[in-house]
């Protein structure tokens, strides 16, 4: 019998006073509510995550969590009671957390863990979205910001030259694949398929037409992120690189 099956069986032959004494041990206040029930049930939560912790410390020397699989980690978290994500916010970034709100810990701590599991990858090694057409990517071209902020630091007699650089309206991003391609991502555990349209026409997903990549990943995620980037159209920079440019 395991430690954790056996103080969960100690629990349930305590009554009410030593129910209370109990969470107050295990989480250092004294309990609000007078419930025996709830007051079981956040306590059994409690020696779930304890234990999870003390085996990540037992399979990694000096405590460091290992990766794992990332659905699995979100899924711990999700289940994670306020004082358990504040704790974890704290060994994730650093620094202790003065929200209080559980849904904000959660979507701030998955997020960060998600990005840790990618960069912790090798660059062979991060999952790239599958494209159902195969197609060769091109250099990045120069946007027209970039090449006007140049022109007029040039002299006069060279704006013609500078000009000629300068991406035509209305033709295609060279990083965006053939119109009629498929761009595959998996994220979450689920597969998400988006269409390249005809230009002018932007993108299809779910039978739904988008202006962009973007906008498709907000849909999908509810946040604003860079399409090409989340869909794996250009590859990922890491921040010490970035950094030392």
């Amino acid at each position: 019998m395991s430690e954790l099956v056996k103080q969960v069986r100690e629990l349930e032959g305590l009554d009410l006073a030593q129910v209370q004494a109990k969470y107050q041990e295990l989480f250092g206040e004294e309990p609000i509510s007078r419930n025996r029930k709830v007051l079981l049930e956040q306590i059994k939560r409690r020696l779930h995550e304890n234990d999870i912790a003390a085996q990540r410390e037992q399979q990694q020397p000096g405590g460091a969590k290992p990766a794992g699989d990332i659905i699995t980690r979100v899924h711990e978290l999700r289940h994670m009671s306020l004082e358990a994500l504040r704790a974890e916010h704290e060994r994730v970034f650093g620094q202790p957390s003065k929200s209080r709100n559980r849904k904000q810990l959660f979507v701030k701590i998955a997020k960060r863990v998600q990005e840790d599991e990618l960069r912790s990858k090798p660059k062979d090694g991060v999952p790239k979205p599958t494209l159902v057409a195969k197609f060769e990517r091109k250099p990045k071209a120069r946007s027209r910001r970039v090449t006007k902020a140049a022109g007029r630091e040039k002299k006069a007699g060279a704006k013609s030259e500078t000009r000629s650089r300068v991406k035509p309206i209305g033709s295609r991003d060279p990083r965006l694949p053939k119109p009629g391609t498929t761009i595959e991502r998996e994220w979450h555990g689920k597969k998400y398929l988006v269409r390249v349209m005809q230009p002018g026409l932007g993108f299809e997903y779910d039978g739904k037409p988008f202006r962009s990549l973007s906008a498709v990943a907000k849909y999908i995620t509810g946040q604003i992120v860079n399409g090409f980037l989340w869909w794996g159209l250009i590859p990922r920079e890491d921040k010490k690189e970035k950094a030392g440019k």
